[in-house]
């Protein structure tokens, strides 16, 4: 095994289910994504995400394209 990937359910989903905010939910991860890295003596952990929530709350701090219709958002440049 070489990592492990963390799927679609960690993290805060808004509208549509997407991406609202990318920290992980207490409820699942009491320590964070760092917590359990620690635990896993910095054991390499890869994130997924299905897309972006038209509501995400990182609309005003990054370019993203809405489609209020589907109710997802999708990012104009991989600024960090």
């Amino acid at each position: 095994i070489h990592y492990l990937q963390l799927d679609s359910w960690w993290y805060y989903k808004g509208l549509g289910d997407g991406v609202k905010q990318w920290i992980a939910r207490p409820d699942i991860f009491p320590s964070g994504l760092e917590g359990l890295n620690e635990k896993l003596n910095n054991f390499p952990l890869a994130a997924h995400n299905r897309y972006w929530s038209s509501d995400t709350i990182y609309l005003n701090k990054y370019n993203f394209v809405i489609d209020y219709f589907n109710l997802k958002s999708l990012p104009l440049s991989n600024d960090s």
